[in-house]
């Protein structure tokens, strides 16, 4: 049988549903923080010190780099040419050119020219824009592909390189794997205008 509680007991203690404080006073809300910034967002402004030094980096490493350049579109070339003579792949010299090139970049992303040190500490999001339509406006209306790479939209973002493309009449390549930190392929697109 169920024995009562006598009158001078205290009550049986209650027990919250489970996650849920009983008696405690709820904890005060924590301040929210801001969310993590965007692989589509312009990149924060790198310091003006770092800038100097990259440039003069820049300066040290171009030659070097140039002649590792001519280096590999030479045996490139070679490797390709065998390959054409001996083996009869379907293009085998653009196939080895995109697998040498990929990870070796035609310009590294930590360079940094003479008009990138003065604007990009500044923050001038309107020269990104003009950059982005620079590119976007010199290649000729049969050409329906193009890549920008990352060092001529770092501040306006993917996003804004985007906004500044439609302006242009180009989109997102859907073939292509949006990488916003490294390039982004677009294509052409039919203009209002041009029909």
């Amino acid at each position: 049988m169920h024995a009562t509680p006598s009158p001078s007991s205290p009550p049986p203690p209650t027990y919250a549903p489970y996650g849920q404080p009983g008696n405690a006073a709820a904890p005060p809300p924590r301040p929210k923080s801001p969310p993590p910034p965007s692989d589509w967002d312009p990149a924060p402004p790198r310091s003006r010190a770092g800038l100097i030094v990259r440039h003069l980096c820049t300066l040290l490493y171009f030659p070097f780099h140039v002649l590792l350049l001519i280096a590999l579109f030479a045996a490139v070339y070679a490797f390709g040419l065998v390959g054409e003579l001996l083996i009869f792949f379907d293009k085998p010299m653009l196939r080895l050119l995109e697998w040498a090139l990929d990870p070796f970049p035609f310009r590294p992303r930590w360079w940094v020219t003479p008009r990138e040190l003065r604007h990009e500490r500044a923050g001038d999001p309107e020269f990104y824009r003009g950059w982005v339509g620079e590119q976007l406006g010199r290649p000729k209306p049969a050409v329906t592909t193009t890549f920008i790479r990352f060092h001529v939209y770092r501040g306006i973002g993917a996003r804004g390189l985007l906004e500044v493309a439609a302006e242009h009449g180009w989109q997102p390549d859907p073939d292509r794997r949006l990488r916003p930190l490294r390039q982004v392929h677009l294509i052409r697109t039919a203009r209002p205008d041009t029909r």
